[in-house]
């Protein structure tokens, strides 16, 4: 809780924190991970130089899987015709089964059956490769290459582990305690807005008598009205819990909205059998005759609520 209110830490980042400390404390260098070194030149041994340059790419003779590839035993890309040779054999591997290649018909070039079932059309041997690049590469331009990569246990993808080591299984509660004390914060804080909301509706029931009866008596002109008024007419006759923030031209035209919608549900009775004996309206109605009695029955402006 100290990391969201006083570090400002978002609850949705504690998981990645968590993995983060725990990867610093097994392992300090992962806090020194990214940070700018000073660039130094470190010469190779004669030997360690010349193994690196007689290494070969790892993509050394995956032909079939390049749109461009290099020419054999050299570094240049493929010319002519065999790069178009090269080409036909790639739309015949990238092919899906069953799809029958033609020229485009725009171009008006007749082909014979033997053409196309001979040059065009994939071959049995054209499927297989075609089905091998998909698994090896998945569809398109894609590799499916493993990445090392931290999960939420702080352990790195793409490796075999023991499930049941000690380290993993005290790894795995830290992350289940983790998330029970994220689900209390959340449960608190839900149940905090709970109790903010009621408190901000308290008073209102037993208040609404009293302002409907300010509400009658300045003819039904609810600008005249103070917010707390506005609020407790809603509440009680309307079902409508007003947000008492807003402002008070807000809330008149609110109320105003809800009064036309409704307008035989406000009762013509301005005050109900008994109401006037709680303590909220009496208050209420004594401090409405003093404002009366000094001249001032005007309403009361936004600074004052």
């Amino acid at each position: 809780m100290e990391l969201y209110s006083v570090a400002h830490i978002a609850m949705k980042d504690m998981q990645n924190l968590r993995v983060c400390y725990e990867g610093a404390k097994e392992d300090p260098l992962h806090l020194t991970m990214g940070v700018p070194v000073a660039t130094t030149v470190v010469a190779l041994a004669g030997d360690v130089a010349a193994a690196q340059q007689q290494q070969a790419p790892l993509t050394a003779g995956l032909v079939s899987y390049m749109l461009h590839p290099a020419s054999p035993g050299g570094s240049k890309l493929l010319t002519g015709m065999a790069h178009f040779d090269h080409m036909v054999k790639m739309a015949r591997r990238t092919t899906p089964r069953g799809t029958l290649l033609r020229p485009d018909a725009s171009l008006a070039v007749e082909v014979t059956p033997e053409q196309s079932t001979m040059i065009l059309n994939p071959t049995d041997t054209d499927y297989t490769i075609g089905a091998i690049m998909r698994a090896a590469g998945g569809a398109g331009g894609s590799k499916a290459l493993p990445k090392r990569k931290l999960d939420a246990m702080c352990a790195i993808r793409g490796r075999s582990g023991f499930l049941n080591d000690e380290g993993r299984m005290k790894k795995m509660k830290s992350q289940l305690d983790l998330a029970d004390s994220i689900a209390s914060i959340h449960f608190a804080q839900k149940e905090e807005k709970k109790v903010k909301a009621a408190a901000a509706t308290e008073g209102l029931f037993e208040l609404a008598p009293v302002a409907l009866a300010k509400l009658r008596s300045k003819g039904n002109d609810v600008s005249k009205l103070n917010m707390k008024d506005i609020c407790a007419i809603a509440h009680r006759y309307l079902a409508k819990d007003l947000d008492a923030k807003l402002k008070k031209l807000d809330l008149v035209l609110a109320l105003q909205a809800l009064m036309a919608a409704r307008e035989h549900v406000l009762p013509a009775v301005v005050l109900e059998a008994g109401a006037a004996a709680t303590p909220t309206v009496a208050m209420a109605m004594a401090t409405e005759a003093m404002q009366t009695d000094d001249g001032n029955d005007g309403p009361a402006s936004d600074d004052e609520h």
